[in-house]
Parts: structure tokens; sequence; C-alpha cells
């Protein structure tokens, strides 16, 4: 109670340029599944070189660098400093190694020492047995015993006699096996098999005598099995030994030799994949097909690995990894955001060659041929993922224009609608343009130059959708090479998709009249308006660009302004999805049903999967994997595998929506500050209510004078933090939630003496996971109210105990419990 007492009296605080037809390039870039995030200085790193990373069993990335240590939430990172310390530095701030203990408590490593980092209390404690030099390694063993690495000589630190040992054993590198054997490597090229228990050790040499001696240093020890560990070996690669069978293996990365690969750090991935660290970037190595990937830093792709110089990769509880470079800060892999396939121009890698993606269609032979509105066309090999580009030249045999809007491919024929240069055939086979028609119509009507839409219908008739002037839809003979219009479709109606449905209506988008239909068997024909009626006049009728029939038969309109558009099979009834009831933007382009009914749309403001039996919606962005918000107008294609693609202002993604259906766990979320008059409070400070880390705080007890505060809270959502969506609620304050959609800070002034309750929730914004619930309980108690009493309610109390027992200690000369 004097406590309570004490703590209430204390007052407070782009892309390839291409001239010729088709270009072919050595290096492939096929839509390759490793994009990194990047976190560097400019984003609150202390230091772009980060040599050491772990994620503490709380879920917290903890990232050491040569400029200090970090704590990362997925939002803000925290620099940590020495109070103890007149300059705030950890040993010399250059952390070399970081582990944590059975008791949650952090060991850091530095190049000068070792330090304890108490999280509980948020203070450092020096180890001053240990050597006070660079420390190479840092590990805790089973029992809870700290070893490391200290001038190239081994120690052990045990943590209940508070004993420093130096085992006068020779040491570059050490790793723990499930056994609790000691692996250890040295820079004469010999790995060594130390037991704690018996103090005996067995060496086996792995780089051989021949090589020279500065060529022979072990880096990095990676036990895999119970009989096998990879080695990593400076310039020497990747090396696997067998302690069973003692045999050695050298693993190929990139070359037969394996030669001049410095690693420095070897991870654990996922299906027997193994991540390596070296000099020359990422190999991720994959021990079942005895393969490897590399991966490096290109110039100019914002999702390559920012620096080739790779120190140290973590993986996390989520399955990500985390690379730490020499110069290039934090790298971040999400195997969530990686299930978009992206493709993007480069600049000399083969790619695609352009940023607007418009048409995408495949043909029979197995490659997609890709449209864009400002490089021509793209074939990629789907087996290969190699890219050929199309583009216009000036040459005869050339496409004439690099803008695409309309495209199929037909047998040897792809069929092209260049930007208001009419209609192209080009022989596949050849990359040849063999025809050329300026004007689109029969002889008396060519009037019509801008192809939009080509489409085929189930009874093989090749249909063209023209926009501007003279537009409508025409039909293509193949044989005579003429076309004929169709009457059903009205003059000048703007034809900007094209769709058969499954009764054999052909059905049209137009600019402002809907959507047309007719059936050339039936000679039925139609037209929908989606507008509003206004006085016997139709208003905000909107272009329709794209069209789709569902597997329940219903007819879906994407449109430029109105949002996505439901048409029952009466033909009669509409039901409009706009910003109004869940999508994200009123401006969509494309529609594709998956396999299990549901439809994939994009937008102006991301990429929509919507549940046809629940009408529910929800809306993937750039944070959780795509290239951009921006999708493009008729730029969707479902291959017959499942798989789909869609077109933005940025290239094009890929992924396969099967992927998506499952749930994912659901991170923790934890307050992770607390500000009164905005400053920041930290425990044990004069005038902090904090006796511990806010983190591990359940209970704060405020002054009269500390009623202005703010709450700030995480969930440990690395994926795609900035669309994580909280709710809270002050209990004894608020009836409602109250939705937050871009901080995590909740805000409070003046409230009145009492006790309450803060609660909040996260939530992912596509629905894969819902967090758990965090609970604060905060007490005020006014200065002259109840603190006075309280004073008389413990005199009395502490008067009545003295009658009782005259043996206790006086009121005055109480000890505060510890």
């Amino acid at each position: 109670m004097l406590y309570l007492i004490q703590l209430i009296m204390r007052p407070v605080f782009r892309y390839i340029s291409v001239n010729i037809i088709i270009i072919f390039i050595a290096s492939v870039c096929n839509g390759q599944s490793y994009y990194f995030k990047h976190y560097q200085a400019d984003e609150g790193l202390t230091h772009n070189s980060v040599t050491s990373i772990i994620q503490d069993s709380k879920g917290l990335m903890w990232i050491g660098t040569r400029g200090g240590l970090n704590r990362f939430d997925g939002y803000t990172f925290k620099n940590y400093k020495n109070k103890a310390n007149k300059f705030g530095n950890i040993g010399n701030n250059i952390i070399t190694a970081i582990a944590e203990d059975k008791k949650g408590m952090l060991w850091i490593g530095t190049g000068k020492g070792i330090f304890k980092y108490n999280p509980y209390k948020e203070v450092f404690i020096p180890l001053e047995n240990a050597p006070q030099v660079y420390i190479n390694h840092l590990l805790i063993d089973k029992e809870n015993n700290l070893w490391f690495v200290a001038n190239s000589s081994l120690y052990k630190y045990d943590q209940e006699k508070k004993k420093v040992e130096e085992l006068k054993i020779h040491s570059s590198c050490i790793a723990f096996d499930r056994n609790g054997n000691l692996w250890m490597g040295t820079d004469d090229g010999v790995i060594c098999n130390y037991n704690p228990r018996s103090r005996s050790i067995t060496e086996v040499r792995i780089i051989d005598k021949s090589i020279p001696e500065n060529l022979r240093s072990i880096t990095k020890i990676l036990p895999i099995n119970e009989n096998e560990v990879l080695v990593g070996c400076f310039k020497q690669g990747l090396k696997k030994y067998n302690a069973k069978t003692g045999v050695i293996k050298t693993l190929p990365l990139h070359t037969n030799e394996n030669t001049d690969i410095y690693v420095r750090d070897i991870t654990a991935g996922s299906n027997q994949d193994y991540w390596i660290a070296t000099e020359s970037g990422i190999y991720i190595y994959n021990l079942a097909n005895d393969t490897s990937q590399h991966l490096k830093k290109r110039g100019g792709d914002p999702y390559s690995i920012a620096d080739n110089a790779v120190y140290t990769i973590c993986k996390d509880n989520q399955g990500s990894m985390w690379v730490g470079t020499f110069f290039g800060g934090l790298n971040y892999y999400s195997k969530e955001n990686a299930r978009f396939e992206k493709y993007y121009p480069l600049q000399g890698i083969n790619s695609i060659s352009g940023d607007a993606v418009r048409e995408i269609n495949s043909d029979n032979k197995g490659n997609l041929w890709i449209g864009t509105e400002d490089a021509g066309i793209n074939k990629l090999e789907l087996k290969t993922g190699k890219f050929t580009t199309y583009t216009a030249t000036g040459k005869k045999g050339d496409v004439s224009y690099p803008n695409i809007h309309g495209l199929l491919a037909l047998d040897n024929q792809l069929f092209i609608g260049p930007f208001f240069h009419g209609l192209e055939i080009m022989d596949i086979r050849t990359g040849q343009v063999t025809d050329r028609f300026n004007l689109i119509g029969d002889k008396n009507d060519k009037v019509s130059d801008f192809v939009h839409s080509i489409y085929l219908t189930r009874d093989s008739t090749l249909l063209i959708g023209t926009a501007y002037r003279g537009s409508g839809l025409f039909s293509y003979d193949r044989k005579r090479k003429t076309f004929s219009r169709v009457k059903q479709i009205p003059y000048n109606s703007f034809v900007f998709d094209i769709h058969e449905d499954e009764e054999g209506n052909i059905w049209t988008g137009s600019v402002s009249q809907g959507a047309f239909y007719y059936n050339p068997k039936t000679g039925k024909q139609g037209n929908i308006r989606f507008g509003d009626t206004v006085k016997n006049k139709i208003i905000n009728e909107f272009a329709v660009h794209d069209i789709l029939e569902d597997s329940n038969h219903v007819m879906w309109f994407a449109t430029d302004g109105g949002g996505l558009i439901k048409l029952y099979p009466d033909h009669k009834t509409i039901k409009k999805f706009t910003t109004g009831n869940g999508l994200p933007s009123n401006v969509v382009f494309g529609i594709l049903e998956d396999n299990s009914k549901h439809l994939w749309i994009s937008s102006l403001k991301g990429l929509i999967c919507f549940d046809l039996r629940t009408e529910r919606s929800k809306t993937f962005t750039q944070s959780n994997g795509l290239i951009t918000d921006q999708f493009n107008y008729n730029s969707a294609y479902k291959h017959s595998n499942g798989k789909m693609y869609f077109g933005s202002v940025k290239g094009m993604v890929a992924f396969n929506p099967a992927e998506f259906d499952q749930k994912d766990a659901s991170p923790p979320i934890y307050i992770t500050g607390f500000q009164i008059n905005n400053k920041e409070i930290v425990p044990n400070d004069s005038e902090s209510p904090l006796t511990k880390s806010i983190l591990f705080t359940d209970t704060i007890v405020l002054a009269h004078d500390q009623n202005n505060f703010s709450i700030e809270f995480a969930a440990l959502n690395y994926s795609s933090p900035k669309v994580t969506r909280y709710k809270y609620l002050m209990k004894g304050l608020d009836k409602d939630w109250t939705y937050l959609n871009s901080n995590r800070n909740a805000y409070f002034t003046d409230l009145a003496a009492g006790s309450y309750t803060f609660i909040v929730h996260a939530e992912s914004n596509v629905g894969s996971w819902t967090g758990k619930e965090r609970r604060i309980l905060l007490k005020f108690y006014h200065l002259f109210g109840e603190v006075s009493g309280i004073l008389l309610f413990t005199a009395a109390i502490w008067r009545q105990s003295l009658s009782i027992n005259p043996l206790l200690p006086s009121l005055s000369g109480a000890q505060k419990p510890e």
C-alpha cells in the first residue's frame, strides 16, 4: 500500500528500350519469386551495416549494426542506448552477435565485450568477467550457459555460478547440434566436435593443407541433422560433412569449382532450402536436389537485395527471411507477399519490355502474349520464363506502333490492335506482320481505325471491337480477309470489351450507353443501362471496360467510375458494388473468377477478391505484395491451370488464387509505447509510473497530473504492417470501438479519477488472420481526494495492526516491498 502511495505521489511525463524485332538476352527474369523490402537509415535504422539479427520469444526483431542496437516491431526502429555509459554506447556500438537466453535476457556481443540487456527493466549490464575485446560469436546452451568466441578463443559463462571460463580451444565459429554438442570451425580449415559433458573433442580437416594458410578459415557451421553439418568457408564456398561416413562434399553454388565464394552465414529456410550469405549475394541451396539459386543486387531493380555483401540471415516465426548487408541495411523477404509474382522492366535483363501492361492472352504452344501501351508486344515462354519483344522499328514486317490495345493469339497468327493503326496480323512462327488493315469495315464503311478488343466466339467467329470514330463491332473473315459490321451493335458505341455468355449472347461494353447484347441465332438483342434515372433521363452512366459471366451464369460488368455491377439472369435486376459498400475504388478494370467462387477484380486502388456467396470483398495492395495499386484496363487473363495474370501501370503480377485460401497464424499484439504529456515513459526514471517495460506491464497507476497520455501498440505482422487494421476501446470511458487504418496511437486527455481498461485488437486487411486482444489497466487518483482517503485508511489499518502486534515497525519506518 505504501508503494502504491509512492507511485501516486510521483509527478510525471524502366525499362528495356529496343529497336529490333526480337530480343534475346542471356540472363532471364522469369517472374522470380524472391522480392525484398529494404529498411535503411532513412527508415530509422541506426546504421546501414547490419551484422546480426534475431527474433526474440515475443516476436520482436532485434538488429545489430555497426552503429548500435535496434528493436523493430514492423513499424518503428527503436534505438537502444546504455544509460550507464555517458555516450550511450553499448560496448563501442559495433554489435557483433545477439542471443536470447531461457529467461528472456538478451546477450549482446560487441566490438568491446559482452552486455546483458534486461528487457523488463530496459537496462544494460556488462559481463565484466568476459574479455573486453571483439566478440565473434555468441550462443546459449540448453542449461542457459553462454558460449562465445573472443580473440579466436572459446569461452563459457556459467550464469548460475557467474563464472567465465576460457576453455583454451581455438575457434573461429561455433554452433550447437540437437544433442548439445558444440561444433567449431578454425582458421586452419579444421572443424571440431566438442562434448561439454565429457570435454572430449574430435577434429576433422575440411580444407586441405595444400590450400594457402590464409584461405583455409571456416567461417560458419550449421548442423542440419543427426550426422551432417554444413560448413561455410572463406573463399572455399560451401561444404557438407557427414560425421557417420566421414565424407566431405563440396556443394555446388554457381561454379563447379565453388571457389572464391566467401560464406558468412548459413540459415535453414523451408523445404530443404538453405540460405547462404556470402560476399557475392545470397545463394539458396536445395539439399534435396543439389541445386542452387543466386540472388544478387541488380541495378534499377527495387526488389533485389540492396547490397551483395551479405553478413547475416535470420528466419522468423512466419517463415520470412531477414538479411543483413554491409552497405544496404536490412532486407526483408516475405513468403506471403511472394505469392504475387512480379514482372517488371529491367535494364539489361531479359524482362518484360513495358510498364503499362494492357492485353494478356495465350497461344496453343505454351506462350503468353502481352501487349503493352509503351513498348510493344512480349511473348513469355511460360516453361523457361524467357521474354521475346516485338516492337515498332519502322522496318517492313514490324509492328507499326508500340501502343497495343487489342491482342489475340489464334493458331499461328497474332491479331494486333495498335493505337489508331487499325488491325495487324503477325505470323507467330516468324514474328513478321503479314497483313495490315489501316481501317476496319466493309468497302462502304472503312472508317474505324482504333481496334480496342478482339474476341473468338465458340463457333469460331472472330469479332473486332473498335473505339472512337466509326466505332462498333465487326466480324472478320479469315479466308477472304474482309470485315462486316455487326448491325445489332450501334454505330459509334465504342466496343471496349466483348464476351459471349452461356446462351450464346454476345455482349459488348460501351463508353456511355451501358452494355449491348445480341444473339446471332435467335436474333434477340437488347441494351442494359446502369446509370441512375432522374426525370426520365439516365445520368451517371460510366464506360464498361470488362464483362464476365460467372459460374452461376450471372453477368458482371467493370466500369470506369461506377464500380462493379451485377446483372441477374432476368436481365432486368442489377446490383451495384461501389466504395459505398466495400470497394476501394469505383474505377474497376478487369474481372476473373477462380475455382472457389471468388471474383478477382483489378481496380485503381488494389486487387479485390470478391466472394460470390457472401458478396463480401477484401483488397490486396502494394503492402500485400503487389507492384502497384493501380491496374490497367482490359488486362486480366486466367490460364487453363487456374493461374491469374493482371496488368498494371508498372508491369504484371501473376498468382495462384488457391494460395490465398488458407488462414495465417495471428501475430501477437503488444503495447509498445506509453507517452505522458508527449514524453516517452521508460521504467524507473524519475516521474515514471512504470517499474518495468511497457511491454510487460498490465497495470499502470497514474497521478492526477498524468491524465494526458497516449498508448502506442503494434501487431507483429511484418509482411503487411501498413495495412494491418486496429480497433481500440477504453472501457469506462468509451461505448464504441475506435477504428484506425493509418496510425497505431490512442490519445486520451483529462481523464477523470477512476479505473479504466484499455483494449486493442488487430486484424489483417484481407482477413487472413484476426489477432487476440491486448489489455492494460489504468488507475487515476486525484491528489487531495483519493490520495488523502488512501492515507487515512492506511493509517487506520496500521494503527489497528500496531494495537494487535506492537512489534510491527512504525509507519514512518516501513520498508518498500521488493
